[in-house]
């Protein structure tokens, strides 16, 4: 397994991105480093998830949300629950363009 070399970056005060890993657990927390790693990955960080950051960063290859919350679940992070459905959305079959389209008795 590969593992990447990090660094980190302090961000300007002007500089307005979310923390990654609060994104990820459902809070409030404004970036004050960029995680930087050789791979040509970089994610933001708040100052209490800069180690925990860097150790995603080390072993991550791309972007993809599911793998990247993974990443962070397998390094300590306690991931918000997802809620993927949209208003009118079941989880066996989607979004439906008439209420209860599946009914035809009426």
């Amino acid at each position: 397994m590969v593992t990447f070399a990090t660094r980190v970056d302090l961000v300007p005060i002007w500089f307005t991105m979310p923390c990654i890993a609060c994104e990820i657990t459902g809070t409030d927390g404004e970036a004050a480093g960029l995680v930087s790693a050789t791979s040509g990955l970089g994610l933001a960080s708040c100052a209490a998830h800069l180690e925990i950051t860097a150790r995603v960063l080390r072993r991550l290859r791309s972007y993809e949300l599911t793998g990247l919350r993974a990443a962070f679940v397998t390094a300590g992070i306690t991931p918000e629950p997802q809620h993927d459905r949209g208003p009118g959305e079941d989880p066996t079959h989607g979004s439906s363009p008439v209420p209860d389209a599946r009914d035809h008795s009426h």
